[in-house]
């Protein structure tokens, strides 16, 4: 994933005793929904550009099996560039193998 702006956030921390996870690292921002809520609206280069690395991050997600069952505005993360961040993993699974299905 060099060459794509996009980046699923990495470093998930999983609490056991309340199953909770959190985020290791700095705070990454706006989500996307938080812009749209101050701005109203975005440009469609905007649009086109936030479109193509969000389609970019959940075909790496498919291809590396990870379903992601919570993939809303609140959940994607801009930093100063407007480069988005897939975060919010704690929904999602992993397969393991073709075919296997999950409840």
């Amino acid at each position: 994933m060099n060459s794509i702006m996009l980046e699923i956030i990495p470093d998930i921390l999983l609490d056991p005793g309340t199953k909770k996870r959190y985020v290791r690292g700095q705070l990454l921002g706006k989500s996307l929904m938080e812009l749209l809520k101050r701005r109203k609206a975005i440009t469609e280069p905007e649009a086109r550009f936030l479109m193509h690395h969000l389609l970019l991050g959940v075909k790496y997600l498919h291809k590396n099996k990870i379903i992601l069952r919570d993939l809303k505005l609140d959940n994607l993360f801009l930093n100063e560039g407007m480069a988005p961040k897939i975060g919010d993993f704690g929904l999602a699974t992993k397969l393991y193998f073709d075919g296997e299905r999950k409840k």
